[in-house]
């Protein structure tokens, strides 16, 4: 459900809210808060009808189109605003609990704002500025509403890095807002450019759940490959690429070994034609094939 959050019932004017735009126009509310703002009441019906007539015309144009959408402002503005053309709601789509009110806060909207006063534009550009935001887009409803859509970061990892820990989304880009201690049940990854890599190696593990269910991390080495750490403290060593091929060979060895279940200290995939293996109280490690057969 998107949110929706609502101002005041009234206006500044005082005039009524919900309204549609024909019927605010003319009502005597309207035209009392137009004489408040010193416009002549009996002159203020031909001021809207003329508002409306060249917004029309603006809309008919390419460049006006344009104009239109995304707002007038000056005295036009203000006087939109007392024809009873305010915010009263703004509602936000694609956003979870914990971004919209920093995106409500990003907005800088407040009840009672000229709704045609809004820069659709600028708006749209605060609200990019939430890290819970990859994009966004506005629109105005008349007479009252202002709506925001977003398309939200698909979070993907907590970053270890630098003695620090950050929230990283699928892009590798660092989510401010978000506080790891909340996204425990994201995976850890851990060194330089781990951030950026991620992307990769995290769906060739996930597709495995009997060996990500015993994963504590995904360590970066030296930039350019990946070890992982078990919770018990055993390791697999991945070569620089083609991870896929040397997680099948895990496969096929824990498959004859069963080696997630009595435990081993280190498993070194990075050789394709030899897979060194070392199980907890073994004497020095076995070899196996690419195959998987010990030797």
């Amino acid at each position: 459900m998107p949110a929706v959050i609502r101002g005041s019932s009234r206006g500044k004017s005082g005039g009524a809210r919900g309204r549609k735009p024909a019927a605010a126009a003319y009502s005597p509310t309207k035209l009392r808060g137009a004489a408040m703002a010193g416009v002549d009441p009996r002159a203020a019906v031909w001021i809207a009808a003329g508002i409306a007539g060249a917004a029309c015309l603006l809309a008919m144009t390419v460049g006006g189109a344009r104009a239109l959408e995304h707002g007038v402002g000056g005295a036009a503005g203000r006087l939109s605003a007392a024809l009873g053309f305010r915010l009263h709601t703004l509602t936000i789509k694609g956003a979870d609990a914990l971004s919209t009110p920093a995106i409500a806060e990003a907005a800088a909207l407040n009840p009672g704002d000229p709704v045609l006063g809004v820069d659709l534009d600028k708006l749209r550009e605060r609200v990019e500025t939430v890290g819970w935001v990859k994009s966004a887009k506005v629109q105005r409803l008349l007479p009252d509403t202002i709506v925001v859509s977003i398309l939200p970061r698909t979070l993907l990892a907590v970053w270890q890095h630098d003695n620090a820990a950050s929230v990283v989304d699928a892009d590798g880009a660092v989510v401010p807002e978000a506080q790891p201690a909340v996204f425990t049940q994201l995976p850890l990854i851990v060194g330089e450019g781990a951030n950026e890599a991620a992307a990769q190696i995290l769906p060739l593990v996930e597709a495995r759940p009997r060996l990500m269910s015993r994963l504590d991390a995904f360590q970066r080495v030296d930039a350019r490959r990946w070890r992982l750490t078990l919770k018990d403290g055993g390791v697999i060593d991945l070569p620089a690429r083609d991870e896929d091929q040397a997680l099948l060979r895990f496969d096929q060895l824990d498959a004859r070994l069963h080696c997630l279940d009595l435990g081993f200290e280190r498993i070194d995939l990075r050789d394709p034609s030899a897979t060194e293996v070392r199980m907890r109280g073994s004497a020095p490690p076995p070899q196996a094939s690419s195959a998987g057969a010990v030797t």
